[in-house]
């Protein structure tokens, strides 16, 4: 019990004041890459020996969590901000999003399922961010969330859009009853996966008869500089 004590008064302290900015982007493979960078100012570090160090030493204590969801992290120490960032690689799209590591700090779930040909990705319940400090188990200021699609979303309610790119921005005046809303069709996804893999192996096949190509000429080239010096050495011994 003391130990879940000491890792929640670790989490609140570590959180305090940071800024959170999550990428998570699905390729036109259907493979998911999640990036996610916790910053904080380097104030906060000022009885440590270094920002990196009390990011590494509170880290410690959430290794075991963070490799059990398959996740790297490093420390990126700046002059003003020290980030954390983790990533991670999946290969579905709704077993990255379901056992993420970072979504129960932002609602109680961020769900994903698959429903009559769809990928239906919601939140469930309100979001945390603006809730009283006193009520947190951390204390982040901001958190701004990505998701890239290699095709549009069937439906979304994202603050912004920038072509596939759906942002959803969330700070401490943010209404309570926020959510999160994203439908992508499965069958475009999959056309997209062929069309992906039809251009990639055609750009392949290129690649191997430049290739071939490249080697028949070199090959010509030495072979006609061979007989080119292959003749001047016949006209020089005929000389002699």
């Amino acid at each position: 019990m003391k130990n879940k004590i000491l890792c929640l008064l670790v989490l609140i302290i570590f959180l305090t004041g940071c800024s959170v900015n999550a990428d998570i982007t699905i390729a036109d493979d259907m493979k998911i890459s999640e990036n996610v960078s916790i910053a904080f100012d380097n104030s906060l570090a000022e009885n440590y020996h270094s920002p990196g160090q009390y990011a590494s030493d509170f880290l410690d204590y959430y290794n075991s969590a963070i490799s059990l969801k398959n996740y790297n992290y490093k420390i990126e120490e700046g002059s003003v901000k020290t980030s954390v960032n983790f990533d991670k690689k999946s290969k579905n799209i709704c077993d990255n999003i379901n056992y993420s590591l970072f979504s129960q700090y932002l609602y109680k779930n961020i769900n994903c399922i698959e429903e009559d040909g769809y990928f239906i990705v919601k939140s469930e319940g309100n979001q945390l961010i603006s809730i009283p400090q006193s009520k947190k188990k951390f204390n982040v200021e901001n958190v701004v969330l990505n998701v890239k699609l290699p095709i549009s979303a069937i439906e979304n309610n994202a603050d912004d859009i920038n072509g596939n790119i759906y942002t959803w921005n969330f700070d401490e005046n943010t209404n309570s009853d926020k959510s999160i809303y994203l439908k992508i069709s499965k069958k475009s996804l999959e056309e997209n996966k062929v069309t992906y893999e039809k251009k990639e192996q055609t750009s392949k096949t290129i690649k191997n008869v430049v290739s071939i190509l490249v080697v028949l000429v070199i090959l010509i080239i030495i072979c006609i500089g061979a007989n080119t010096l292959y003749k001047k050495y016949k006209e020089n011994k005929l000389e002699y």
